[in-house]
């Protein structure tokens, strides 16, 4: 019998395997194992941020677990399967009745991408193109919309812009056939592979990919680390660090290195506008 999986079921068993991969991880050759991982968005910076931390502590070993999420990372945090959750959102009421502690690091900018380009693109004409009103890119081409889950950060950003484009967001999520992409990584891939595709990821997943896709600008701005920083750009993906209240030394020395002015270069790097945090953990 063949048994068809959604792609949310799957994504879910797949989050369940990894975590129970991890509960049985074993450091090897390692004094220290810190496992990591939650949003894909992050998941390129904390491994470079990893490999620059492992050079201040040798026989440190950094796992980078893919897939989670932001709800899987919390989740496995409190399993005891992993020491550094990676999350696009603040800790939810429930889960703030565990022992867990969050800090916003950074933020990447919510973009809105697509292999064609469109120089005139505003709020205006994305409320339009959510709202079904304008299919077509300024070529006379069809624009294909790239849907984020109604519970994802990226589209509670999006929602957040103003009433119209609420609801607009609202409409696209109730009509039939749309594309929705789960995950940061599967975003990115419909962007580059469906025809005319135009959808919202972060600055930060496009920087180190060699793919033909393009951040466009907004309101005639150019999304960017530096008009970001400077208030021209508004729309921003966060990034938390999250660890459980007892974390080891070594999780929170991690924790302080990305903090750090090099964690901060290492950051903007990867299309991150990094966020002073000292003394907030």
């Amino acid at each position: 019998m063949h048994v068809q999986i959604s792609p949310f079921c799957a994504r879910m068993l797949f989050s369940t395997l990894a975590i129970g991969c991890l509960l049985t991880m074993r450091p090897g050759f390692a004094d220290t194992l810190i496992r990591t991982g939650g949003t894909g968005s992050a998941v390129r910076a904390i491994s470079d941020l990893g490999a620059a931390f492992k050079h201040t502590r040798p026989g440190t070993d950094i796992v980078v677990l893919q897939g989670l999420g932001s709800g899987g990372a919390v989740k496995a945090l409190a399993a005891h399967a992993l020491d550094l959750g990676l999350t696009a959102r603040p800790l939810k009421p429930a889960e703030r009745s565990q022992p867990l502690q969050e800090v916003e690091v950074a933020r990447s900018p919510l973009v809105f991408a697509g292999v064609k380009t469109d120089p005139g693109l505003t709020l205006a004409k994305v409320a339009d193109i959510y709202a079904g009103k304008q299919q077509a890119w300024p070529d006379g081409s069809t624009l294909r919309l790239i849907l984020r889950p109604e519970g994802d950060s990226e589209t509670a950003v999006l929602r957040a812009v103003s009433p119209v484009m609420d609801h607009a967001i609202a409409s696209a999520l109730a009509r039939p056939g749309m594309h929705v992409a789960l995950a940061d990584d599967e975003a990115v891939t419909a962007l580059q592979s469906v025809p005319g595709a135009f959808g919202l990821t972060t600055l930060a997943m496009l920087i180190p990919e060699s793919r033909p896709i393009h951040a466009l600008a907004l309101d005639g701005v150019t999304p960017s680390v530096a008009t970001l920083s400077n208030g021209r750009y508004r729309l921003a993906k966060p990034l938390y660090l999250v660890v459980r209240a007892d974390a080891p030394e070594p999780v929170r020395a991690l924790v302080s290195f990305i903090q750090s002015p090099r964690g901060a270069k290492i950051l903007a790097s990867h299309g991150y506008q990094p966020i002073s945090t000292a003394g907030r953990y």
